[in-house]
């Protein structure tokens, strides 16, 4: 599949090949972390209606009453409604914003060679090269199966974990992004590595 191997102590290259599951995580994470304001916010009303209707009519036992069976009624569609919000919608926007960014950039599935130093990143592949300083990344963060060096809050460099031949090349990309970036990559901690 993929490979990485070092050719000096100051480079690491990569060899990529990025799939539509690839993508699909990312903006995945991306989309889960840019709507936790309104999934906190439909969890704090779905504790403030349970806490004011269920408890008080708890309280008072006044289930019977159609008032009551109605705000009830409201109360669980609210819920419903929350829950779509908090589980369903990240997914869809998700799946939605991965089928635009490859469609309006098709050749984020094609292969590619990745130099990561000091200086930057330098990419190349069948339709052109290019490069970018450390300088133009806002953060770099990791995830469960890959890096992303974002350039804007949509815009990011994805290096899956696949890409890297072994735990030593992903800690010299944490070492230089981590020294690079600073306070910028977050979440950059090396891996131990474990002898077997």
């Amino acid at each position: 599949m993929s490979m990485a191997d070092m050719s000096s102590d100051d480079e690491l290259h990569l060899d990529i090949q990025l799939t539509r599951k690839d993508h699909l995580n990312a903006y995945r994470r991306l989309l889960w972390r840019k709507l936790a304001l309104v999934q906190a916010a439909c969890l704090a009303v779905i504790c403030f209606e349970i806490r004011k209707d269920i408890l008080g009519n708890l309280r008072e036992l006044r289930f019977a009453t159609p008032e009551v069976q109605w705000d009830l009624l409201l109360l669980f569609f609210l819920i419903f409604l929350c829950i779509v919000v908090i589980l369903i919608l990240p997914e869809i926007a998700a799946r939605w914003a991965t089928r635009r960014a490859l469609r309006t950039t098709p050749s984020a599935l094609d292969p590619a060679q990745i130099i990561i130093s000091a200086d930057g990143m330098k990419f190349s592949g069948p339709k052109g090269s290019s490069s970018v300083k450390w300088i133009a990344f806002y953060r770099g963060s990791q995830t469960a199966t890959a890096f992303q060096f974002y350039l804007s809050a949509d815009i990011f460099v994805l290096l899956p974990y696949r890409c890297f031949s072994s735990l030593e090349d992903r800690n010299k990309l944490r070492a230089i992004a981590n020294e690079q970036l600073g306070k910028k990559a977050r979440k950059l901690a090396p891996e131990p590595v474990t002898s077997s």
